[in-house]
């Protein structure tokens, strides 16, 4: 199952655009949050009450989730998916680029793993497919328990490859604590 969740954190803001992404997305239940305070999030609580092993979890960025990542770990979501929606229109290598960057600097920044995956090879009847560009990598912190440059593994860039990598959830909790 699709689970939205959207979330705004001032009065200011509105959560329309949001959650119309999100219905576009083929949601089937969307969560709205409206609270920035970090104790104080009820919807965020129904949503995770809500989800299931399997089911695909759909924000508009992650920072809807939570604002840090010892606040994600302690959600314990495994075996649910996270598509930000903001980042599907990475099929370029400048795309590919703004997300690689992206994604290595939340890692650093925020002390967490983070995984980026993309669609490559050759599908004779979906148009276009021979053009997009993708790499997929797991990046790390850089601090002394990780790789000092930050990348767990990576796979050969525009390539049809699988990647598998161990990352040990402990290790951050413990950089967490510092």
């Amino acid at each position: 199952m699709k689970i939205g969740y959207a979330r705004v954190s001032t009065k200011d803001q509105n959560l329309e655009m949001q959650i119309e992404t999100l219905n576009k997305t083929g949601c089937t239940k969307i969560f709205q949050g409206t609270k920035s305070a970090l104790k104080e999030r009820p919807e965020l609580e129904k949503m995770l009450e809500h989800t299931r092993e399997g089911d695909i979890i759909v924000v508009w960025k992650l920072d809807r989730l939570g604002s840090s990542m010892p606040e994600l770990i302690d959600n314990e979501l495994y075996n649910v998916e996270f598509p930000e929606l903001s980042r599907l229109l990475s099929d370029t290598q400048n795309g590919y680029s703004r997300v690689r960057n992206c994604a290595q600097a939340r890692a650093i920044e925020n002390e967490c793993f983070v995984a980026i995956t993309g669609s490559v090879g050759n599908l004779s009847k979906v148009h276009n497919m021979d053009i997009q560009y993708a790499q997929s990598m797991v990046f790390t912190p850089s601090d002394c328990a990780f790789p000092t440059n930050g990348i767990k593994a990576e796979v050969t860039p525009n390539t049809e490859m699988i990647l598998l990598s161990d990352v040990d959830i402990n290790s951050l909790r413990e950089l967490n604590q510092f």
